[in-house]
């Protein structure tokens, strides 16, 4: 219908969502995009008919139409968190950033209508506001927080929880849990990790190996199975059955995985 999207500099990738009608005729066009790559990881649909984005850009600044982030150090990624109404305006946004790369990569919509957002970062300190901030032990730490809707334009950041290790550490999904906890399914390549409240995996193997990670209601880790004997494996994705069980996918290049 005549709408298009335009990148005014092809040196760099810009993210996009397009909405359609239930006929597949084209509503609207939003470009989330700069001078350099940014990208989008995930798109969440929301209980207000609106939904939230979550990427990572590296460009000095990204316009929004009526609003915009910036990123004081373009040679880094910065997480990003956009949540857009029904119609496709921007309500609100929230950026992490500190001095090495940061993204955004998971997000799901909690019973009380807050955002679950988990995010990996390479940063040695990142400030999210609220008398709040996250260290980085290791090369890559997870995070993961809530985001109030309620403190719009400046959603508060609640809830962290880190998980942290001497070696790489990474997240790619996570999900609410019909408990009011969550699960996330995630890389590790540190052979010891304390998740708190007297969860640990302990192993010799430094491989990068996939992780599933659960969580109660209150934040606090109830248990944590890692894949075993495995070169390189990775879990890109876990949600609740209807039994009260988990199903995970994921990929491995190693003659097996144990678990």
């Amino acid at each position: 219908n005549g709408k298009s999207l335009d990148n005014s500099y092809t040196t760099g990738d810009d993210g996009f969502v397009i909405k359609y009608d239930n006929a597949g005729e084209l509503i609207y066009c939003k470009s989330i995009g700069g001078t350099k790559n940014d990208q989008i990881s995930q798109i969440k649909a929301d209980s207000n008919g609106g939904y939230a984005v979550v990427g990572s850009f590296k460009s000095s600044i990204i316009n929004l139409e009526d609003n915009y982030m910036q990123n004081p150090n373009t040679k880094k990624n910065n997480g990003f968190f956009i949540k857009y109404a029904e119609n496709g305006e921007c309500e609100y946004l929230k950026s992490i950033q500190g001095e090495s790369e940061d993204d955004i990569v998971a997000v799901d919509e909690s019973e009380n209508g807050d955002y679950l957002i988990g995010c990996n970062f390479d940063s040695s300190t990142i400030n999210l506001g609220n008398s709040m901030s996250v260290s980085n032990i290791g090369n890559y730490d997870v995070l993961v927080m809530e985001l109030n809707p309620n403190e719009m334009p400046n959603p508060i950041a609640t809830n962290l929880q880190g998980v942290y290790g001497e070696r790489i550490t990474s997240i790619n999904s996570v999900e609410k849990t019909s408990d009011g906890g969550y699960i996330i399914g995630a890389q590790l390549s540190a052979g010891n990790i304390n998740f708190g409240n007297d969860v640990y995996i302990n192993s010799t193997s430094h491989s990068i190996r996939g992780a599933i990670i659960k969580y109660n209601s209150e934040g606090k880790c109830e248990w944590a199975k890692d894949m075993q004997e495995s070169i390189h494996s990775y879990i890109q994705k876990v949600i609740e059955t209807q039994d009260g069980g988990y199903i995970a996918i994921g990929g491995y290049d190693y003659n097996r995985v144990v678990r």
